[in-house]
């Protein structure tokens, strides 16, 4: 699970895997709770390591998503985009 956390709900925000737009679907899940944007691998595999970026307006924050075994799957927490 990818997760950023805005400074004021509501803002549109665009999830991306090695510069290519992610959608919702069956094998990832996108919500946001308030200010909370988060990005759900449910199935994760080895395809899904790469680069993921979430992008609100011109401001983005990255990280590199690495699969080591189903087992090892740990919740990462990106920076906050915006400072109060």
């Amino acid at each position: 699970m990818l997760s950023c956390t805005l400074s004021k709900p509501g803002k549109l925000v665009k999830w991306y895997k090695d510069g290519k737009i992610v959608k919702d679907g069956t094998e990832c899940k996108i919500s946001n709770d308030g200010c909370d944007y988060i990005l759900k691998l449910t199935n994760a595999k080895a395809s899904d390591a790469g680069s993921y970026t979430i992008k609100c307006d011109k401001i983005e924050t990255s990280a590199k998503v690495v699969i080591k075994g189903e087992n090892d799957m740990k919740k990462v927490q990106f920076g906050s985009l915006f400072q109060p």
